[in-house]
């Protein structure tokens, strides 16, 4: 990257007596209005040499340099778009002048035109003789796609890197991540071994230590990606490595089984199983889990009675909370209603027996009235944070599951507490990949 910076302050720094040296070279109409225009160039009087350079221009309109120098000044009164415009046109007359496609880079990148800077930076290399040059120009190019995050034209650029510096280890990391982000893991961790091996500073190390770990990951190595991956665990991949560990599926389980949602929590303790078989934690939510998948039609009879008998309006509407849920496991959404409700006449706070409440009606097909319910409980200012986030989070399962996507967006981003957020999060992420 020093080279390109080296290159832009030589081309914007030309010493005093430079135009003496292109004057001479120049054949046509308008030398001596460019000869004027480059002196008083030279004593940083931009504006009256841009008015004789456009002298000369009329003279001769097809000779480059004179938008060269023209772009220059402009550059250096901080008029970019026209410094574009002479840049632009100079490189329409000689295709060929990579100084004017560098200084096009700088220019566009102050305007943050990736895709322009880009541009102007391949089309450099390919004129470019100097190969550590062309080295810089197409690292650069990667590392602008890379933190774009799209492959689109890597594959050439990354070819050409490689072929004038095979030992330089950031070619090599920039291959490992395109690798990864095209699903071809096994290539992804040859190239980030190799730049392992090839990298002097190792505080570079932990992005090729990611990029490695997270192929590894990808192809079921678990163990050997969690060892790899703590070596990767420090400033901007802390939240990656994170999100590539078992309890981070535990987390994701444990929030969707809060809101009833069993099937994807059993989905996300298998995933947190598979990665570490000895997660106690785990262990216990899929125990949790298969009990929510017993009959439990004997066990709701003698509740029935029992409640009948209760004489405590306490243990009444305790027996009439545990009677919700456990038709709700059996899937008897109407009748996990109607014993919400009892107990709710009961126990009008019991902010728990309102959300299941909410959930049985989504699952009878009572969606409006069930949202309705949910987002007023999500909207309580009385409540515990996790609980708000609890409710808000489900709001927005429930609108994504009536394919109301921008308003489950909606709920999914202002979920801020809790393990819900990185379900939020996730949710979020899928949506937006639709």
């Amino acid at each position: 990257m020093r080279n390109i910076t080296f290159l832009i302050t030589l081309l914007f720094s030309i010493f005093p007596l430079l135009f003496i040296q292109l004057a001479a070279q120049h054949l046509g109409g308008g030398l001596d209005e460019y000869v004027q225009a480059e002196t008083f160039r030279a004593k940083r009087q931009y504006t009256t040499a841009i008015s004789l350079y456009d002298k000369a221009i009329s003279k001769d309109p097809n000779n480059y340099k004179y938008f060269v120098q023209q772009g220059k000044c402009y550059y250096l009164l901080k008029r970019v778009d026209n410094a574009i415009r002479c840049l632009e046109k100079a490189t329409q007359l000689k295709k060929d002048h990579v100084e004017s496609y560098i200084a096009l880079s700088k220019l566009y990148g102050y305007k943050r035109n990736t895709q322009k800077v880009i541009n102007c930076l391949g089309i450099a290399a390919q004129f470019e003789e100097n190969s550590q040059h062309r080295l810089s120009y197409r690292l650069h190019i990667l590392k602008l796609l890379y933190s774009q995050g799209t492959v689109v034209g890597f594959p050439t650029h990354l070819k050409d890197a490689r072929s004038i510096s095979p030992q330089n280890p950031h070619v090599w990391y920039f291959s490992a991540w395109y690798h990864n982000q095209e699903n071809e893991y096994a290539q992804a961790i040859t190239d980030a071994e190799t730049g392992l091996k090839l990298l002097n500073d190792t505080k570079d190390s932990p992005r090729f230590y990611f990029q490695l770990g997270y192929a590894l990951h990808q192809i079921g190595e678990y163990q050997k990606a969690k060892n790899v991956l703590l070596k990767a665990n420090v400033g901007s991949f802390k939240e990656k490595v994170f999100k590539m560990m078992p309890n981070y599926q535990y987390r994701l389980a444990q929030s969707y089984y809060t809101i009833f949602e069993y099937k994807t929590a059993k989905k996300h303790v298998e995933q947190t199983l598979k990665q570490d078989p000895n997660y106690t934690q785990g262990s216990e939510l899929r125990g949790q889990l298969a009990i929510s998948e017993i009959n439990h039609t004997a066990v709701i009879e003698r509740l029935k009675i029992a409640v009948q008998h209760a004489k405590d309006y306490e243990a009444k509407a305790r027996s009439y909370s545990e009677l919700a849920l456990l038709e709700f496991q059996n899937e008897n959404y109407q009748d996990a209603v109607y014993s919400s409700d009892s107990c709710l006449i009961i126990q009008p706070l019991r902010y728990d027996v309102r959300f299941l409440r909410a959930v049985s009606l989504f699952n009878i097909g009572k969606t409006s009235e069930a949202i309705t319910e949910m987002r007023q409980l999500s909207h309580l200012s009385n409540i515990p944070l996790s609980l708000k986030a609890q409710f808000t989070f489900a709001t927005g399962v429930m609108y994504r599951k009536i394919g109301k996507n921008d308003f489950a967006i909606q709920y999914f981003k202002n979920v801020k507490h809790g393990d819900f957020r990185y379900a939020a999060q996730e949710e979020v992420r899928k949506l937006n990949a639709i």
